[in-house]
Parts: structure tokens; C-alpha cells; sequence
């Protein structure tokens, strides 16, 4: 029996511990090799935190991307869908005055991770692009008068991606008296006084002083028509978005136009010499129709030009859903805008939600008029829109997350130019939300998760008719979106240029209208060259040129703006950051400073 305390034995045994030790620290080193390897980039990194600039915006920074769980073969996985990324930008901005505003403004939409872009071009009847139905803009010099066919020319270059854009129409809304500037000769208002709307008391302006057009009138409607074959005919648009596709008000007082009144009184039969009061069960429901009717007759135009566009409206989503029988308050109803029944007809292809609401005082409001959009939406799309001027930043972020965890298609920011109550850190705001809920890869944090769960306001019975259409006669049955026709047996339509000259009642242009493309636009980042080329070429004057100053409010609030117009109630500014106008009431204003050097 050896001893293991010989000094042969210890030599050995020395060794082989060693060799033990070797071989232990070999295979540790193998597996942490091995599992380096095997880690995703997720797993590595993290998203970029928020830069001190960015924390003083007060939202809360990114949270480190998770792991998903491996789901049969990864190499064979579908791609993932990614929600609908929208950004609404407003018309009367600084940015669509010019080329070179045009192309900052593609150059940041990509960079902030937006897929879809909801641009105002047509807002008080006028149009932002050429056109032969309506007039230009105010603010547009002579040499560029085409912001649509410009920012179509950027904004659908594959490199770095493209873009996809959506012309918003508000169609009936025409003008405001409270306007600086008088409307041109040949604005709609002053060539077809006739098709305006009235109020029950035969008004043609509401109380902010806004006229608008009365969609009973055939002659408006054929009107309309024109205007969206003209656009989709002329211009490669991914999208047409109708705004305010309602009448005017929340109390069914619109609608009496004398030409709508005869067309009433013709197809229901009806003798009396009195217009019919505003909740007529009759009238309420042909003027319910006339909306339901005409967007029909858009939609199918422009399917009819570009079987892919998509059609979307601005749905109301305000007022109280309710839930005891017979209530009746949602703003849809009193603005006679059914777009429950839109839906379910297949009228529109994408829903969006106009969700304005405060978080987190109007959170449970916000979230129940989610699951009321989810339930009736049919085959559309679900966009949710978030009001930025009335959430700050933070509660921006929360409300497009909660959106996002609601189950809809995507979301969608209002506005670009003022993404948030707090306007001065617009640009980290923006930074921010590509980060995170923009991200094509965008884990819900945990908390998040939380409130999503817990934002679930008590059910409504949405299978009863106490929210659709209650107070409507039965609606009119419409073929559905199927029943299309197909685009390889189009419908004939009369040659347009002579329904437009017999419509409006003026000759039209001899030469054909200018191409929908600006020419020879130079790349997305040549700001430069633009103003350098525009600089030396002679423009009209700016009608909004003036001297900037600093407006302080009785919230304690300060912008800086320079006044468009103003009277004895209200004052027009236009803001120096984003260029969007702002109305104010004078009460509101204490003092508006010169500014006396910059």
C-alpha cells in the first residue's frame, strides 16, 4: 500500500491536480464563449438613453430591449408587421412655404421613424397643389406653388425609404370672415354663394365665423367629386384623409341650406311649408344620409383612379359614449357623423380616431372610445390620433403607448408642429417618441403593461343601437365596399374638364395644368441650393411678413409670433416656431412685446 505522503506520490499528485484545474478552467472558458456567441444584439445593447437635454422634457427614458421568446424555427419566422407610424402636419406652416421647407421637413419625418404623413392640402377651399377647382393659398408666393408635388417627389425616393402620403381634404369647411384678407374673385364662396350651409335661424357663419358647404346640395356633392378625381387623377398620393367630414356644430342646427330643403321635401314626400325642426326623426336621418351617401361617391372616385389608395376619414371620439338606453351623447350623433355605419359599410379603409382627450384627468374617456373604434370598425384599419396640444410631452408618450396596448393598427401624432403643450422641446420630444414607441422593435415596458391593464373602464354593450345611429330611421341599405366596381370595368364618367367648367361657371385654362412633379429637385439635404436659387428669383409679397414679438398670456405662458389680424375679440397670431397659426381670444393676452434686438 503506497503512502500518500511520499515525495513521488505529491509530484503526481501535484500534476494531475493540476492538469484537473487546467482542463475545469478550459471548459468555463468554452461555455462563456459559447454563450457570448449566442446572444442576440438585443441581449448586448441597449436603446440610447435620453440625453440631459431630452430628461428635462420630463418623459421617462427608454426601457432595455427583452428577449422574445423563440417561436418554432427563427430562421423561418414571418416578419413582424409593425403598427401604423403617422405624424399629422399642419398646412398653414413654415415648412410648406417653400422647397427648401419641404425637404427639411421629409428629412426629419424619416429620421424620426414615420411611415405615413397626413398633410393638410386643401383647408378653407383652396389648394395646395395645382389646381383648376380651387384657388391658392394664402402665404404661397408665385414661384412655388406646388408644396404636394414636391414633397411627393422627396418623400417617395427609395433611398433612404420611402414615405407614404396622404393628402388631408376638409371638404365643406370655406372660410372665415375674422381672415385678414378678403377672399379672392374666384373663391368657391364668392362664385357659389348659393351652395353655402345655414343653421336653423338662417345663418351662413357659425359663432367663430366660419362658413362652410352644405353636403345636401347635388351641385356640392358632383363638386367634391371633381376635387378628389382631379387630386388622385393628378397626383401619386398613398392616401386621402377627409377631415370634418360632419356638419358643423354638436347640435343638428346645420343642414338648411333652401336648395337641401327642396331636395328634402322632394324625396320624402314631405308639404310642409315650415323647414323641418332640428330633430325631426325624417330630417335628421336624410341629413345623416347625405354624409353617408357622399363619402360613398368620394371613396369609389378614388378607388375608381387608384384601386390602392387608401381612403380614410376623422372620426369624432368625444363627448360620452354613455351607458343607460336612450343617452345620447357622443359628438358623432350631434354632428349627424355616423361613422360606426361607415365602417361597417366598408366606406373607408383606415379609421382615424380623432382621440382627444387629457391624460391622465380624461384617461378612462380616452380608452373607452378605443374599445367603442375596436368593436365597430369592421374591416378598417384603427389609427388613434393623439392630441398634442393638450397633453404634455410625458403624457403624449403614455397616450401612444396605451393606444398602441388597446390592440389598434397604429397611432398617430397631432401635429408635427406642435407635438405637445409644452411646445419649446418639440424637437427632443419628436427625437424621443423615434426611440421608443416609433422604434420598429418596441418592447412595452413593464409599467406600461400596467396601466394599459388597469385603463379598462366599466363595458358597454356595444351589440344594443342605444350608440349607432339610435336616434336615425333605419339607414338607407348601401352596396357594400365588395360591391365595388372592379377597376377593370370602370364606370364612364364625363370628361372632367367640361364638368368642371360647367360647374363652377368660369373657362377654364387653355394650357394643361403644370406637372404634378416639381422638376430637377435636388436631393433631400441641399436645403442650401434651394434658397439660394429661390433667393434670386423675384417673389410676391408675403402677405404675413411682419415684426416678431414676444405675446405673453394670463397662463403664464410666452410664444413668439408676430399678429396676422385681429378685432375686438379675438387675435391671429402666427407662431415663429413651426409657423402654425394660433387664435387667441384678447382676454387671454396681457401684452404683446417688441422684440428690440435678436
Amino acid at each position: 500500500m503506497l503512502r500518500l505522503s511520499s515525495p513521488s506520490v505529491r509530484s503526481a499528485s501535484s500534476a494531475l491536480s493540476v492538469a484537473l484545474l487546467f482542463v475545469l478552467f478550459a471548459s468555463w472558458l468554452g461555455a462563456q464563449t459559447t454563450r457570448t456567441a449566442s446572444s442576440t444584439p438585443d441581449e448586448a445593447t441597449s436603446p440610447p438613453r435620453m440625453s440631459s437635454d431630452e430628461r428635462s422634457t420630463g418623459v421617462e427614458p427608454a426601457e432595455p430591449l427583452e428577449e422574445p421568446e423563440a417561436v418554432g424555427n427563427p430562421a423561418k419566422a414571418p416578419a413582424p408587421e409593425y403598427p401604423i407610424r403617422g405624424i399629422w402636419v399642419e398646412s398653414q406652416s413654415a415648412e410648406m412655404r417653400t422647397q427648401a421647407g419641404c425637404a427639411t421637413l421629409v428629412g426629419h419625418l424619416r429620421k424620426i421613424n414615420v411611415d405615413d404623413v397626413f398633410i393638410e392640402m386643401r383647408s378653407f377651399g383652396d389648394a395646395y397643389y395645382y389646381s383648376e377647382l380651387a384657388v391658392t393659398p394664402s402665404g404661397l408666393s408665385e414661384d412655388f406653388l406646388n408644396p404636394l408635388g414636391t414633397i411627393l417627389s422627396l418623400a417617395h425616393r427609395p433611398q433612404p425609404r420611402a414615405l407614404r402620403v396622404h393628402a388631408v381634404i376638409n371638404p365643406f369647411r370655406l372660410y372665415n370672415d375674422k381672415f385678414p384678407f378678403p377672399p379672392p374673385a374666384d373663391h368657391l364662396i364668392n362664385l357659389h354663394p348659393e351652395w353655402v350651409s345655414s343653421d336653423y335661424m338662417g345663418n351662413t357663419r357659425d359663432q367663430a365665423q366660419y362658413s362652410y358647404l352644405d353636403p345636401g346640395v347635388p351641385e356640392v356633392q358632383e363638386y367634391l367629386e371633381l376635387v378628389v378625381r382631379e387630386l388622385v387623377s393628378n397626383y401619386p398620393v398613398d392616401g386621402i384623409d377627409f377631415v370634418d367630414f360632419r356638419y358643423p356644430g354638436l347640435e343638428r342646427q346645420w343642414g338648411y341650406n333652401p336648395a337641401a330643403l327642396e331636395r328634402f321635401r322632394v324625396e320624402t314626400g314631405r308639404i310642409d311649408p315650415e323647414p323641418p325642426k332640428v330633430d325631426d326623426p325624417a330630417w335628421l336621418h336624410w341629413r345623416s344620409e347625405q354624409l353617408t351617401q357622399l363619402l360613398k361617391r368620394l371613396s369609389d372616385a378614388a378607388h375608381k383612379v387608384n384601386p390602392d389608395i387608401i381612403v380614410s376619414t376623422l372620426a369624432l371620439s368625444t363627448g360620452d359614449l354613455g351607458e343607460e338606453p336612450g343617452k345620447d351623447k357622443p359628438d358623432f350623433k350631434g354632428a349627424l357623423q355616423d361613422w360606426p355605419h361607415w365602417c361597417q359599410l366598408g366606406l373607408v379603409d383606415w379609421l382615424v380616431l380623432a382621440n382627444a382627450h387629457t391624460h391622465p384627468t380624461e384617461q378612462d374617456g380616452f380608452v373607452r372610445w378605443i374599445d367603442f373604434a375596436n368593436a365597430v370598425k369592421g374591416p378598417a384599419k384603427l389609427v388613434v390620433m393623439v392630441d398634442g396640444p393638450r397633453n404634455f410631452d410625458a403624457d403624449v408618450v403614455m397616450q401612444m403607448r396605451v393606444a398602441l396596448g388597446r390592440s389598434t393598427d397604429g397611432v398617430m401624432l397631432y401635429s408635427y408642429q406642435k407635438p405637445a403643450v409644452n411646445n419649446a422641446p418639440n424637437a427632443d420630444l419628436l427625437d424621443y417618441i423615434a426611440q421608443t414607441v416609433f422604434a420598429k422593435h418596441y418592447p412595452m415596458p413593464a409599467y406600461v403593461e400596467r396601466v394599459v391593464r388597469e385603463a379598462a373602464p366599466t363595458p358597454i354593450d356595444f351589440t344594443t343601437d342605444t350608440l349607432i345611429a339610435s336616434n336615425l330611421a333605419p339607414p338607407v341599405p348601401l352596396p357594400t365596399a365588395a360591391s365595388r366596381e372592379s377597376p377593370d370595368e370602370p364606370t364612364p364618367v364625363p370628361d372632367q374638364t367640361d364638368m368642371t367648367a360647367a360647374l363652377l361657371q368660369r373657362p377654364l385654362p387653355a394650357e394643361p395644368t403644370p406637372s404634378a412633379l416639381e422638376p430637377d429637385l435636388p436631393p433631400v439635404g441641399s436645403s442650401k441650393e434651394i434658397e439660394q436659387r429661390l433667393a434670386q428669383s423675384p417673389r410676391a409679397p408675403d402677405p404675413f411678413a411682419g415684426e416678431w414679438a414676444t405675446v405673453r398670456l394670463r397662463s403664464r405662458g410666452t410664444f413668439i409670433g408676430r399678429t396676422v389680424g385681429s378685432d375686438e375679440e379675438l387675435t391671429v397670431f402666427q407662431m415663429r416656431r413651426g409657423g402654425v397659426m394660433l387664435t387667441l381670444h384678447n382676454s387671454d393676452i396681457v401684452r404683446i412685446e417688441p422684440i428690440q434686438a435678436e
